[in-house]
């Protein structure tokens, strides 16, 4: 079986049977994503803020699990009681918990010292999947850039959705501020983002696997291309923006 086949297993098996918002396209370009960054920050661990019941996390849990990394997830766990939350994926993944840590607390709480302190070295990977709010997901972008290890993604969930303005304005107030991140590639309902030495990097793998994929988000991609790359990249913040979604 191929990576990719394993990753959609994966996805069918777990991942969609927890709660939460998460698009096929976006799941299985995270699931790619991780992929082609574990031989690059090996066991580093990784972060989401915002777990909700742990959908997003669990493709997290997959990753951590190759190379033995660990997971924290970060929650007031005001929707979803912390038990619940981990008896559900305990559940599904039993052999994966092992590498998952629960954080109950706001994000907005921590510092950098404070987030590294829990995680002993910087983080390959942050989800900002928290509070919408505009000064909440400025203060976790700014978090994400001062401790993303060098080859590490940053995936921002609900930009350019339109009932999550403030999550759009945080992402513009932050990337004028000149951080020392840039954008990879925008779905439905996720941005990557990453250090511009391995942005290109990223762009590149994924955009192959766009050429190859039988997916209807690499149909539409190819048809797109054929027409105007400008429809699959477009500049953002004076960097390339790779475009993939189905719809």
């Amino acid at each position: 079986m191929s990576d990719l086949d394993s990753d959609a297993a994966f996805i069918g098996h777990v991942t969609c049977h927890l709660e939460g918002w998460l698009t096929d396209d976006d799941a299985a370009v995270t699931a790619d994503l991780l992929r082609v960054q574990e031989p690059w920050e090996g066991d580093a661990p990784l972060v989401e803020i915002g777990v909700y019941c742990g959908r997003y996390l669990s493709l997290l849990l997959a990753s951590a699990a190759r190379t033995r990394s660990r997971v924290l997830g970060i929650d007031t766990f005001q929707f979803k009681d912390l038990a619940a939350v981990h008896d559900g994926l305990a559940a599904l993944v039993p052999e994966l918990m092992a590498w998952l840590s629960l954080h109950q607390g706001s994000s907005g709480e921590l510092t950098a010292d404070s987030l590294l302190g829990l995680l002993g070295r910087p983080p390959r990977f942050i989800s900002v999947d928290g509070s919408h709010e505009y000064p909440d997901v400025l203060h976790d972008l700014r978090l994400a850039d001062a401790t993303l290890a060098p080859g590490g993604l940053v995936a921002v969930d609900d930009f350019l959705n339109p009932v999550a303005i403030g999550v759009n304005r945080a992402v513009n107030a932050f990337l004028e501020s000149t951080p020392n991140l840039v954008g990879v590639a925008c779905g439905p309902n996720k941005l990557f983002l990453a250090r511009p030495p391995q942005a290109e990097r990223y762009r590149q793998h994924l955009e192959q696997r766009l050429l190859e994929t039988p997916a209807a988000r690499g149909q539409l991609f190819r048809k797109r291309l054929a027409t105007w790359r400008g429809l699959v990249e477009q500049d953002f913040f004076g960097c390339p923006l790779l475009l993939y979604t189905a719809g």
